[in-house]
């Protein structure tokens, strides 16, 4: 993501840890309060920065919220790793899945009645609020005609729907199970 406050560089947040991201969100309350409320206005830039004053919440108490309450709304790194299977097709071949970080790959081949199909997928995992998508493109080959296209991975890590992944894409449509 682009982090507006430092000049719009591009910072993935992917491996930073709960301790690290809430120490980001109270450094950029108080550049904010920096950056925002003149020199001149000691106090009130004091109150920003810190629990506050009459009718405001301060930096520290935001951060102080968010460090005893957070762990509520944190969510672990999402991790597709393994051998899923196609969800109520036995004949299905299964996928195997690697993830290196953000960067996901799977490939699965042939599958009963099927011995000329073989699938691999490339994807980048972006993690939501409310879910996690994995988007990339497909190289599809059965009985060697091959289809390209893009392809996306629909994982609810956290849920339970934590052990599916919804896939859509070209002549894929389909639910994985580990």
């Amino acid at each position: 993501m682009r982090d507006a406050l430092h000049g719009g560089a591009v910072v993935d947040f992917f491996t930073w840890t709960k301790a690290e991201v809430d120490r980001k969100f109270f450094e950029d309350m108080i550049l904010i309060c920096e950056r925002t409320i003149p020199a001149s206005a000691a106090t009130a830039r004091a109150n920003c920065k810190a629990t506050g004053g009459n009718f405001s919440t301060g930096a520290r108490s935001r951060f102080n919220f968010v460090d005893r309450f957070g762990s509520l709304f944190w969510k672990d790194r999402p991790n597709a790793r393994g051998l899923w299977a196609v969800k109520g097709d036995a004949a299905a071949p299964s996928w195997a899945i690697t993830q290196s970080l953000r960067t996901v790959k799977a490939a699965w081949r042939g599958g009963a009645g099927q011995p000329g199909l073989r699938g691999e997928f490339r994807g980048t995992l972006i993690s939501r609020d409310q879910d996690t998508v994995i988007r990339g493109f497909v190289r599809l080959t059965r009985d060697g005609e091959t289809k390209l296209g893009a392809m996306s991975l629909l994982f609810t890590p956290g849920t339970v729907l934590a052990d599916k992944i919804v896939v859509l894409g070209p002549d894929v449509r389909a639910t994985l199970a580990r």
